[in-house]
């Protein structure tokens, strides 16, 4: 997940470096605290691998603390070889047709050369707020055996009030995730929606390239397009 910070090139260089090293750093801010709970989770989990011999135990313990963070939309874990394929605090379980080994999040995961992901931001259809999962391997605190993946999907609504807090006439910031896709944006049309995204290479902006940098500074190209946001 990256931010991408543009302005009009009236703006100052010295005031776009300093608004840029804001977001980006409210952006690590953010990402830490949802990492710390993540990591609490896992290692409540590493430490009791007992627990998940009873799955109604484990529903109830994932309910308890995730109702304690109103960011949090969803806490699970996940592991194919287990009974139970999903333990989620909600207590949903998959169809037999619904295999966890396949979904975006775990399948990058166990690609992965760290042990915990982001996920790419996506949109929840119940709620209508973005969302993106962060995920981390869990294994046996005393024996390292793998005990699941565990995953957290998050609520970014506080982060895109930040970012949106920026937009004005010579300045703003938005929000784009390593593919490039944006998630939120100034120019409504640009917004994701739970029908449609837009990848930032489709624009003026293609100039930017996609290389995983949390930040960058990145001449407005968008005059025009701000006359027609008017005329909507």
């Amino acid at each position: 997940m990256r931010i991408n910070y543009t302005t009009t090139i009236s703006y100052g260089s010295g005031q776009m470096q300093r608004n840029a090293a804001s977001y980006e750093y409210q952006l690590s801010k953010w990402i830490n605290t949802q990492k710390s709970l993540l990591d609490m989770f896992c290692s409540n989990i590493s430490t009791n691998p007992e627990k998940l011999d009873d799955y109604e135990w484990m529903v109830g313990y994932l309910d308890r603390i995730t109702k304690q963070f109103p960011e949090i939309s969803a806490s699970y874990l996940a592991n194919p070889d287990m009974e139970h394929t999903v333990i989620m605090n909600t207590g949903w379980e998959p169809d037999d047709d619904w295999h966890v080994e396949e979904r975006d999040w775990y399948r990058e995961l166990m690609a992965s050369e760290n042990d915990w992901i982001i996920s790419s931001p996506y949109l929840d259809e119940q709620t209508g707020l973005y969302c993106v999962t962060f995920a981390k391997s869990v294994y046996n605190d005393s024996t390292g055996e793998f005990l699941g993946n565990f995953g957290i999907d998050f609520y970014m609504d506080k982060l895109v009030d930040i970012l949106g807090s920026s937009f004005s006439d010579s300045q703003y910031a938005f929000l784009v995730d390593a593919k490039g896709e944006i998630i939120n944006h100034p120019f409504g049309k640009y917004q994701m929606s739970d029908t449609e995204s837009t990848n930032i290479v489709s624009l003026p902006y293609n100039a930017v390239e996609i290389d995983g940098r949390d930040s960058r500074i990145i001449k407005d190209y968008y005059t025009d397009v701000q006359s027609d946001k008017s005329t909507e």
